[in-house]
């Protein structure tokens, strides 16, 4: 029995060594037919012209935006009694959000109002006098022009005592606040920044050369670079004509959904679908400079043939090919920098050893 299965693994090894041995005698015949060939031709390898409808992505960048984004200007000075409002926090149109001390803007409206009311009832008094014959006409113009101008002052004052309640002029988000309790405002100062949420969008650009490639309702994706790169829909909504001082074409872009994470302010990454009309394609690596001159080489009955073409790059893997070949051409990729035009030449495919 010991004698039998002996028998058995020696025959196996015999087997396997006779596997091994064919496979090295293949591979060694194999590299001895391609070093016959390279006496004679120059290996290359090839890929064909393609004729479709480029799609790719163009990529920019973007800052969400908003028309409602405002600065509060203080129309009062004084010492801040109250601020009504955190970073944060959401407001409405007419919300009041600072107190400023109104004493003193309390004791001129009432100063204003009494002086108004006042010179009200000399004028009425004067007029039933005037309408007796005992005031004359200038006398009683010299008091209008007084009248109306105790009323002015009163308004303004007013108006001022008002200005103290510092209230929002749109709904939205405090972003920012320069004031604080106890603390000096000036007339004229900054408040806080309201950021509003109802028109948001996002301001991007894009280049000369790919402004003729959009057109406004184009369908775009919008990227943050948060949220583990959270994705929305948007569209294009306007297209500028004149570059900006960077020499970019300014782009408007709306959005489908208006989400909590895309607040003014927000950078995000856009990238918009482009689809070309049919065109000839070739690999980037096909391209060669050859005697001055930019092109590609061809595989045509067994010879290397060089063709002068006319391209423009599509993305770092493809060209466009505008002039100079057909969908019928093949295009060598490998081997290219070796050639001469009219070279014998044998596609190299290591894989396909037969």
């Amino acid at each position: 029995m010991k004698n039998i299965q002996a028998i058995i693994i020696v025959l196996l090894l015999i087997f396997i060594v006779f596997l091994v041995l064919r496979k090295n005698k293949k591979e060694i015949e194999w590299e001895i037919r391609q070093s016959v060939n390279v006496v004679d031709t120059i290996p290359v390898r090839v890929a064909p012209v393609i004729f479709d409808a480029p799609e790719y992505f163009l990529k920019t960048a973007g800052r969400v935006s908003s028309d409602d984004e405002i600065f509060l200007i203080s129309k009062v000075q004084g010492t801040v009694n109250r601020v009504l409002v955190h970073l944060g926090d959401k407001v409405e149109k007419g919300d009041v959000l600072v107190e400023v001390d109104d004493y003193y803007l309390n004791k001129q409206y009432q100063m204003h109002r009494e002086a108004y009311e006042l010179l009200k009832k000399d004028y009425n008094r004067y007029s039933d006098l005037a309408s007796e014959g005992a005031v004359t006409g200038q006398q009683m113009d010299q008091l209008k022009v007084q009248l109306e101008g105790a009323k002015t002052k009163m308004e303004t004052s007013r108006q001022q005592l008002e200005d103290a309640s510092i209230k929002a002029t749109v709904s939205g988000y405090i972003n920012q606040l320069f004031v604080s309790e106890g603390g000096m405002i000036g007339q004229g100062k900054p408040v806080c920044e309201i950021i509003g949420r109802k028109d948001s969008y996002i301001r991007s650009n894009t280049s000369i050369e790919d402004r003729n490639k959009l057109l406004k309702g184009m369908e775009v994706s919008i990227i943050t670079n948060f949220n583990h790169g959270s994705r929305y829909s948007g569209s294009i909504m306007e297209i500028g004509i004149k570059p900006d001082r960077t020499g970019s074409i300014p782009l408007s872009i709306s959005m489908s959904e208006k989400d909590s994470a895309l607040l003014p302010g927000t950078i995000v990454n856009i990238e918009i679908p482009v689809k070309e009309p049919p065109a000839l394609q070739i690999p980037y690596d096909a391209l060669v400079s050859y005697k001055g001159k930019q092109g590609v080489f061809v595989q045509e009955k067994g010879r290397a043939q060089f063709r002068d073409i006319q391209y423009r790059y599509l993305n770092e893997r493809t060209i466009i090919v505008e002039e100079g070949l057909t969908d019928k051409d093949i295009v060598i990729t490998d081997g290219k920098n070796l050639l001469d035009d009219g070279d014998p030449i044998h596609v190299f495919d290591r894989n396909n050893m037969n």
